[in-house]
């Protein structure tokens, strides 16, 4: 079966998912939508005080926890309503991580720029994969 790329981008998990992530490439250069999303950080921090743990080490496991089910989500579903859901909450909670993650470790690019290549390759990924093996039922 040949890699048809037309008919992977008719598809609308793809098609929305890649809109998504168009938005975070086109966005990393004027950042303030990216900023608003990290300022999301500041929720957690109730949790410091009653875990005793700092902010990042809760941060991250919470949303390492919620990559799965999120990606998930993405896979099983098959409403429009619920993969724009998935893909917001991507953009929630698998986004912001990522670009924690990337100020962490030294990059040629902009960490911005390097956790929304990340982030696609994640989402885009999993929907391809959906309809690649959906095709071949």
């Amino acid at each position: 079966m040949r890699f048809m790329l037309t008919q992977y981008l008719q598809n609308r998990t793809v098609f929305i998912t890649l809109i998504f992530t168009g938005i975070l490439f086109v966005t990393s250069f004027f950042p303030i939508p990216q900023i608003v999303l990290l300022e999301l950080v500041y929720f957690y921090e109730p949790l410091t005080s009653l875990t005793g743990l700092a902010l990042m080490p809760i941060y991250f496991i919470i949303n390492g926890l919620l990559i799965i089910p999120i990606l998930l989500l993405l896979y099983i579903t098959s409403h429009t309503s619920w993969i724009i859901i998935s893909n917001l909450l991507g953009m929630l909670f698998i986004y912001p991580m990522l670009v924690y993650a990337f100020h962490r470790i030294s990059t040629p690019l902009s960490p911005l720029l390097m956790a929304g290549i990340v982030f696609g390759i994640l989402m885009l990924g999993t929907a391809i994969f959906k309809v690649y093996f959906s095709e071949k039922k």
